[in-house]
């Protein structure tokens, strides 16, 4: 079993290590990605508007997704091939803030989940039907100035 795994993995490496990548460009934009064993085929005969190029994919960069964005693949079309790129920038304070909020709210409906189960406790000793998450929720929002 040990033996198959290690050919499998051996062949897929292998594989990769052969495999191209490449662009059919139509008319100058991209039309679709492939994996071909080797180089990418020749320009289709009698069609100028269609054209293989290599595609290499890049490494996606690390990046802090806490305070960053990360944006991409973004490819740009040059004589001899397709390059793909991405971008880290840093979070906009809006962004952050959306962060927190949605953190927040995360938070809120635990309590309210938590709460809800309490109130059904009590109910339950008070021998009173039970509320549903949906009726908890809106006796919290009643609550609300």
């Amino acid at each position: 079993m040990t033996r198959a795994i290690l050919i499998l993995a051996a062949v897929l490496v292998s594989t990769q290590a052969q495999a191209g990548r490449c662009a059919l460009l139509e008319n100058g934009a991209i039309k679709e990605f492939r994996v071909f064993d080797g180089a990418c085929p020749n320009n289709p005969a009698g069609k100028p508007q269609f054209k293989w190029l290599p595609a290499p994919l890049a490494a996606v960069p690390s990046y802090d997704s806490e305070a960053q964005v990360l944006s991409g693949p973004m490819h740009t079309i040059e004589p001899n091939q397709v390059t793909q790129s991405y971008s880290v920038r840093n979070k906009t304070a809006q962004e952050l803030d959306a962060d927190k909020v949605g953190r927040v709210n995360a938070i809120a409906d635990a309590v309210i989940r938590a709460l809800c189960n309490h109130e059904n406790r009590i109910r339950t000793v008070e021998v009173k039907p039970a509320l549903s998450l949906a009726q908890c929720r809106d006796a919290f929002k009643a609550l609300l100035p």
